[in-house]
């Protein structure tokens, strides 16, 4: 890669630097692939729900995906800075998941589509450590069907 400590030194100041750059291309990869789903015109707002869900459970499968969140969490304990962009990463979760949830079901009460929000991104996220532990727990018809799931929810909310 021709990456040498001074290299690294000359763009990135501190280690704060080195992870703030870091962080924000991964966070904006997230966003980006969310909004390339959530925006599309050639689907329905259901299609897109579920498109987006199918897409965050795959996520959560991913190893790499698995090890950020990992690092996220635990520097995030040390470090202020870490803290911060931590906080920011799950706001713009939140965030897009009330905006997709209120795309299904525009006439869904603001404080229903948090409730629904928070539902989906805690369920979401308990996959990042289910997946991680290697062990049995989440069964695949939970995995098929949970989108699905989400989507009656938000439509009878």
């Amino acid at each position: 890669l021709g990456l040498s400590p001074g290299n690294v030194t000359y763009y990135f100041k501190s280690g704060e630097d080195l992870f703030r750059s870091m962080f924000d291309h991964v966070n904006n990869q997230y966003l980006n692939k969310s909004a390339s789903i959530i925006d599309r015109e050639d689907l329905t707002a259901d299609e897109r729900f579920i498109m987006w869900v199918e897409w965050l459970i795959d996520t959560a499968r991913s190893s790499d995906a698995q090890r950020f969140h990992y690092q996220l969490w635990s520097l995030s304990l040390a470090h202020d800075y870490v803290q911060e962009k931590r906080d920011t990463f799950y706001r713009d979760y939140w965030r897009l998941a009330r905006d997709v949830i209120k795309q299904v079901n525009p006439r869904a009460s603001r404080n229903a589509i948090a409730d629904l929000a928070s539902e989906l991104c805690v369920t979401v996220e308990g996959l990042f450590v289910m997946f991680g532990n290697k062990r049995e727990g989440v069964r695949p018809a939970m995995l098929r069907n949970f989108p699905h799931r989400m989507l009656s929810s938000i439509k009878a909310s």
